[in-house]
Parts: C-alpha cells; structure tokens; sequence
C-alpha cells in the first residue's frame, strides 16, 4: 500500500523488504529502511536471503526514480551521499535475483 505524499514526504509501507513492515520516508534524503544497503561503499538492493518479497523489493527501487534524492540512510551500511540518484536508476533495470 502507498500513501501520497504528505508534506514533503511520501510514505510507503510494505515495500517487499526483508521485514515485512517496514516504512521508508524520502525527500531530498531518503531513509531506506532495508529497500537498500551498502556493500563495498556501493548502494545495493536489499539481499534476497534477507528479503521477504524479492520482486516487490526491486519494484520499489523502480519508484524512488521519481524522486530527487541527494542522500540515502541505508539501516545496513550507514550513509550514501555520492551519485544517488544515478545509481538508483541504475539498480532500478537491475535483473531479478
């Protein structure tokens, strides 16, 4: 389920992460839950061992291309503040696990 945006925050909950009910808010910094995380310094999809709905995961990374995002928080990997944005839409035509 998606909720409009509210402010200047658009909240999503159920997102296929790896815990089932988790929410992420976004404006110019998104606060990723575990839609993404940080592996190597590089911003990446949540891992498919770890993820509840491997599909509906990836579908909500296609989502945030739409948004103007500077900075993400990931819960797993700490702060990513470099190309976001690009790499976003780069992990957006990522394949299926």
């Amino acid at each position: 389920m998606r909720l409009h945006p509210i402010a200047s925050f658009d909240l999503s909950f159920n997102s296929g992460w790896h815990t089932q009910f988790h929410i992420s808010f976004s404006s110019i910094t998104l606060i990723s839950g575990d839609a993404l995380v940080i592996h190597e310094g590089k911003l990446m999809p949540s891992n498919p061992q770890h993820t509840y709905d491997v599909e509906q995961s990836l579908d909500s990374i296609k989502n945030l291309r739409h948004y103007d995002i500077e900075n993400v928080i990931c819960y797993h990997g700490g702060v990513m503040k470099d190309n976001v944005n690009e790499r976003i839409v780069e992990l957006s035509e990522w394949p299926t696990w």
